[in-house]
């Protein structure tokens, strides 16, 4: 079977895991996991299929477009991805207040988990404040949740240098995917 159809399956039938018993080879040749690291996937190809992903996946860390093959979106989007969709916020003088959208990119929801974390970082990269998130577990591929945090600005630190660590590309992933 093609490695969309399979990454299909995959998705509709919300899968976690995938076995190395379906990494195998037949009269010398490749099939399934290994002739997927061959076969180049599109951003087209995934919105046929209708299969989730960030756009960012086809970046490089210099923002360059990038090839991935089937077998790398299997390996990702297996499982939960979850991150940081978009980010709004609201500052008087005592707080900032954040609208955050937390988004599974994923094929199934982060059923073993029953927090994240939002951390906020300074210019030093040391975290100044966090938001437990509990909501997590029944987040289904593609959903969004929405998460308010008010964060107080009378702490000790220049505003100006304050990173939220999503917006560093914050993913939290977990699959039970087998290294081939």
């Amino acid at each position: 079977m093609s490695a969309p159809l399979i990454a299909q399956r995959l998705a509709v039938d919300h899968f976690t895991s995938l076995s190395i018993a379906h990494n195998y080879k037949e009269d010398g040749k490749d099939y399934s996991l290994s002739s997927w690291k061959r076969q180049l996937v599109t951003p087209a190809l995934l919105d046929l299929y209708k299969l989730p992903y960030q756009k960012s996946w086809f970046k490089d860390t210099n923002d360059n477009e990038t090839s991935r093959s089937w077998y790398e979106y299997i390996r990702d989007y297996l499982g939960y991805r979850l991150a940081v969709k978009d980010i709004s916020y609201q500052a008087d003088e005592k707080s900032i207040d954040y609208q955050v959208n937390l988004t599974n990119y994923g094929m199934d929801a982060p059923v073993l988990i029953n927090k994240a974390e939002l951390v906020l970082l300074n210019a030093s990269k040391k975290a100044v404040a966090t938001k437990e998130i509990t909501d997590v577990a029944h987040l289904q591929s593609l959903q969004v949740l929405p998460v308010e945090w008010q964060v107080d600005k009378r702490w000790p630190f220049n505003w100006q240098n304050i990173w939220l660590l999503s917006l560093l590309a914050m993913v939290i992933q977990e699959t039970a995917w087998q290294t081939i």
